[in-house]
């Protein structure tokens, strides 16, 4: 019974900062009359009694330091906790607290939560939040975090990328609500992190257009302002989107980040159009890294190329059509005149 009595102190430690600051302790604890309760209450008096009152499943509640204190008395407020993309160990130990401690956890798919609320013995209301329900549901969910802990959650990854949450969270900012962050996984991060692309000017584009057109506008008009564009894709549209990548984009370097921390977990490389005829077929979720750097560069070549393609079409002459685009494009018209596109192009 004693020795499950500092078992249980150990583990109390939920953040691991007090087991580093007071290890000489601990071992003290169990050299001492094989870990009697009695080292025990001499170290940490309170926390022994504290522990000593509970029963065993006290172990992963009780709080061992100010750190762990603050998680089993959160404030009440808004928390937006990053939950798994895939494996569940990576659910971090204030993600859980958080979710236990909440009254109300909104996500956007209520049966993906239940398998993290079970998993972490939270008792707390799931209420579904999605693109068509967000306004009429945002009053109640404030209603909830004036008096108590309320979580917002993603399916996977952290809330508010290319989810609803958003305006849950600014509505909270407006009501004068606490909002807290509880960091985690991220698939935009991670996808990042693997690519092995220029990660300081990132443009995420969220999920791409349906449209093939509006697709590539977004593509182009991103490339303009970044290095690196990400974007989410579901497996029956990435092989479209990889084309359209490698059309509008002039084939550049991407990586398909398949699965990411599951089973089947995959980054492979290539041109976008070798990508797209890899994955004409494939399964599961996808993130796509894009390295456009240098594609801004030629931007305004291939604009006046088009400008004079599109006067050629017309009908207009190639002297002409060289001096307008030398004033619209603010280049010699000599230069505007060499790049009249040949009959043969």
């Amino acid at each position: 019974m004693q020795n499950a009595a500092l078992w249980r102190i150990r583990r109390g430690d939920g953040c691991g900062c007090c087991f580093e600051a007071h290890r000489g302790s601990f071992r003290s604890m169990l050299d001492d009359s094989n870990g009697s309760v009695t080292a025990m209450q001499r170290a940490y008096p309170e926390r022994a009694a504290r522990v000593n009152e509970q029963p065993p499943e006290f172990a992963l509640a009780a709080p061992f330091c100010e750190a762990d204190r603050s998680m089993n008395d959160l404030a009440p407020g808004l928390y937006v906790v990053a939950t798994p993309i895939g494996n569940l160990g990576d659910l971090s130990e204030r993600a859980a607290a958080v979710l236990q401690a909440a009254s109300l956890i909104a996500a956007e798919d209520t049966r993906v939560l239940r398998t993290l609320t079970e998993r972490v013995g939270s008792r707390a209301t799931a209420l579904s939040l999605t693109e068509h329900n967000v306004e009429a549901r945002i009053p109640r969910l404030l209603e909830a975090a004036r008096e108590g802990v309320v979580a917002l959650t993603s399916d996977a990854g952290t809330p508010v990328v290319a989810d609803p949450g958003g305006r849950a969270v600014e509505a909270a900012h407006e009501a004068g609500i606490p909002v807290f962050a509880v960091p985690g996984p991220s698939a935009l991060a991670a996808a990042v992190s693997v690519a092995g692309f220029d990660g300081s000017n990132v443009h995420f584009l969220g999920f791409l257009p349906r449209a093939q057109g509006e697709r590539r506008r977004r593509l182009t008009g991103a490339a303009s302002t970044a290095n690196t564009l990400v974007f989410f894709e579901s497996p029956r549209r990435l092989a479209a989107s990889l084309g359209d990548v490698a059309d509008a984009l002039g084939d550049p370097p991407a990586v398909v980040c398949r699965e990411l921390t599951k089973v089947h977990e995959e980054a492979v490389r290539g041109r976008a159009s070798e990508l797209a005829e890899r994955f004409r077929e494939t399964r599961g979720e996808c993130t796509v890294v894009v390295d456009v750097r240098g594609w801004a560069a030629g931007s305004d070549e291939r604009e006046l190329r088009a400008y004079l393609e599109e006067m050629r079409e017309a009908g207009a002459q190639r002297s002409s059509a060289a001096s307008a685009a030398a004033r619209r494009f603010g280049v010699p018209r000599a230069e505007a005149y060499e790049a009249w596109p040949d009959d043969k192009e």
